[in-house]
């Protein structure tokens, strides 16, 4: 999770690099990890664990 202080930084962040900040969020708390099953594979997208 995104600290709520943090919330102004991330916008500006996301701004400068002219992405949506919901993906720049996810993008710092999360993972994405992929099986290759076949010809088609899964996408799973795991939240990082915050110690």
């Amino acid at each position: 999770m995104v600290d709520a202080e943090s919330e102004e930084s991330l916008q500006l962040g996301a701004s400068l690099l002219g992405i949506d900040p919901v993906e720049l969020r996810h993008g710092l708390i999360s993972r994405i990890m992929q099986s290759k099953a076949g010809a088609m594979g899964t996408i799973i997208r795991q939240v990082s664990e915050i110690y």
